[in-house]
């Protein structure tokens, strides 16, 4: 989470390689999983009607997972409720980030009227004041209550935790189904 808001502040490039790969580490790993134990087991065991059991058991797994997710989720938005000055202070974010956007939105309509008219000059003036609007806006984000970041982790592990746990038990009931209908129209080869 940390690297992925300091790259945002920096390239927008890396933060969605940064996202893109920590997103599919989760996804193969729970594929995986769900894949090498189906195959663990069944080299084990060597009947296909037990997988029913591990594709039940991946449910509950799965089932537990979002549950966990959603309650971690619950309990840091909860916490940034019950502290009562970040409302304030968010409130006061609120306000500053709507007048610099309001501003920004003013000098880019200026902007394209001094295109339109066909007058040159004055762009320097304007890359100042926006250079000016940026870097409060940068500080506005550094002074960031910390329970707002927490807020968003926690919203950030409910989606991922959800999405893989999701994935892992489509994967395995897919796979074990499949696995169960094949042996009932012929026989499972042995090696």
């Amino acid at each position: 989470q940390t690297r992925l808001a300091h790259a945002l502040g920096h390239e927008l490039f890396d933060a969605l390689q940064i996202g893109v790969r920590t997103g599919s580490i989760g996804g193969l790993l729970s594929t995986s999983l769900g894949l090498g134990g189906m195959a663990g087991m069944w080299l084990l065991i060597r009947d296909t009607l037990a997988l029913s059991g591990f594709g039940s058991g991946a449910a509950i797994v799965s089932f537990y997972l979002r549950v966990g997710g959603g309650i971690f989720s619950k309990g840091a938005d909860i916490g940034a409720d019950l502290v009562g000055e970040v409302e304030e202070h968010r409130e006061e974010e609120d306000g500053r980030i709507f007048q610099l956007q309001q501003s920004m939105a003013n000098l880019e309509a200026h902007r394209k009227d001094r295109e339109r008219k066909g007058l040159d000059g004055d762009d320097e003036d304007m890359m100042d004041q926006l250079r000016k609007m940026e870097s409060e806006m940068q500080d506005i984000a550094s002074q960031l209550h910390p329970i707002d970041y927490l807020d968003a982790v926690g919203e950030n592990i409910c989606d991922v935790s959800g999405t893989c746990a999701d994935l892992f038990e489509s994967m395995v009931l897919i796979l074990s189904t499949c696995a169960i209908i094949g042996t009932k129209g012929s026989p499972v080869p042995h090696f």
